[in-house]
């Protein structure tokens, strides 16, 4: 079958068939396009379905709350402290996350993951509905919202590869990445009409219904590989052991340290959105739900790409290449004054976002056994905890130079990074 996302093969002439003969021709054939192929199976279908629902409630949460302190507090570096504060489980609980997707029942540790992180975000709608919440509990909200996160990603991900066959994984993940880059359109513009209407409370309650919604949703999948029950004695052990088998990868280890960089140097451009939306475009909260709508548009167009791409040879190439284009995009946004044209560059910077982790995801699946699927997850998510790192230094560089400054050299550095490792790293070059 070509690898493109349209089935070019000829259906052969039955002649003179019924009407609905002929629709479930059509429905088969719809069936078993390159790029939908895993949507034929009912418990992808299913996963899916919650995975989409838990990126609304992700994308309302982190647009509302990088609002709500940039309104309260009037500060640059705050509002990046709460995007750091999200990250920052991830260098301790990303490890113990993948861990637990490997120890556990995978679809009850997701139910239980996401009615949790519904519980807290009802909590922080209860404050706001009560009065003026205090800043310090509102990070200390989404710092545990930042924990819930390290058990959702690795444990949705590896739920999704287990309800396909292997050779569906690559094209299961591209869909996974589809559909909660899509789902962040709805959440980015949401976002910004819920916080002019009804203020952050609203943004809120609507994320954790989302959450109770799809906790309620999952249905039971059986893994291709069964996870053995363990104690979080265990659990410890399994992670800690999953972190030093992957540093013994070469490749895998690359490309670990490859997104530690990348979190610092690039992805924390969000936490400078809100201060970009009011201060130098002047365009307020919906201004800025429509920043993030550009980003989640130009992440589905890579998404989209990506699974109707195929199998791509050269996956570490394609990695760096996307890796420098990030930091083009990333150059030319920090340097727009205006916001149609702002609007139309953020297309390029979420896709090449997508483009990253998606590419990076299936990387490092390929290079692992089965049995670690959830473990290399942790170990990416474990990377991405250094982001806060990223969040903090480009809070307090705006702070001194201005965000599109701050926001350009940062491009400038992912950039070079690239091009560097596209010259000199014959090991990414080949993975």
């Amino acid at each position: 079958m070509p690898n493109n996302c349209s089935d070019r093969s000829n259906p052969k002439n039955d002649g003179d068939v019924s009407r609905g003969n002929a629709f479930r021709k059509l429905w088969l054939k719809l069936n078993q396009l390159q790029g939908t192929r895993a949507f034929q199976y009912p418990e992808f279908r299913g996963v899916w379905s919650t995975a989409v629902l838990a990126g609304l409630a992700n994308s309302i949460e982190r647009l509302s709350v990088g609002w709500l302190i940039l309104e309260q507090t009037n500060s640059v570096l705050l509002t990046a402290l709460s995007f750091a504060l999200r990250n920052l489980p991830n260098l301790v609980f990303g490890p113990l996350g993948g861990a637990a997707a490997d120890s556990f029942k995978r679809s009850r540790l997701l139910k239980i993951t996401l009615g949790s992180k519904g519980l807290i975000l009802a909590t922080l709608a209860l404050s706001l509905m009560i009065g003026r919440s205090p800043v310090g509990l509102v990070l200390g909200l989404v710092f545990l919202l930042g924990i819930g996160f390290t058990f959702e990603v690795p444990t949705t991900q590896a739920l999704i590869t287990d309800s396909v066959p292997p050779e569906l994984a690559a094209n299961s993940i591209a869909l996974y990445s589809v559909g909660t880059r899509a789902i962040s359109l709805v959440g980015a513009i949401v976002s910004g009409v819920l916080l002019e209407r009804v203020g952050a409370q609203g943004a809120f309650l609507v994320a954790a219904t989302a959450l109770g919604l799809g906790s309620v949703a999952l249905r039971d999948i059986q893994p291709q590989t069964v996870a053995i029950a363990l104690p979080w004695r265990a659990v410890f052990s399994t992670a800690r052991e999953g972190l030093i088998a992957m540093g013994r990868l070469p490749t895998v280890r690359i490309l670990l340290i490859l997104t530690i960089l990348l979190e610092i140097l690039a992805y924390s451009y969000q936490s400078l959105l809100p201060s970009i939306a009011r201060d130098v475009l002047k365009v307020g909260a919906t201004g800025l739900g429509t920043l993030s709508f550009g980003a989640g548009m130009g992440s589905l167009i890579g998404s989209i790409t990506l699974s109707c791409w195929g199998n791509i040879r050269r996956k570490g190439i394609a990695l760096l290449l996307v890796t420098s284009t990030y930091g083009l995009f990333l150059m030319a946004f920090s340097l727009s004054p205006w916001f149609s044209l702002s609007g139309l560059l953020i297309l390029g910077v979420g896709a090449m976002a997508s483009l990253f982790d998606a590419l990076q995801w299936i990387t490092l699946q390929h290079h692992v056994p089965s049995d670690m699927k959830g473990r290399v997850i942790g170990g990416w998510l474990f990377a991405t905890g250094f982001g806060w790192l990223g969040h903090m230094i480009l809070g307090a560089l705006a702070e001194l130079v201005g965000v599109q400054t701050a926001l350009g050299l940062s491009g400038i550095l992912v950039v070079v990074l690239g091009g560097g490792l596209l010259v000199f790293s014959a090991r990414l070059r080949q993975a």
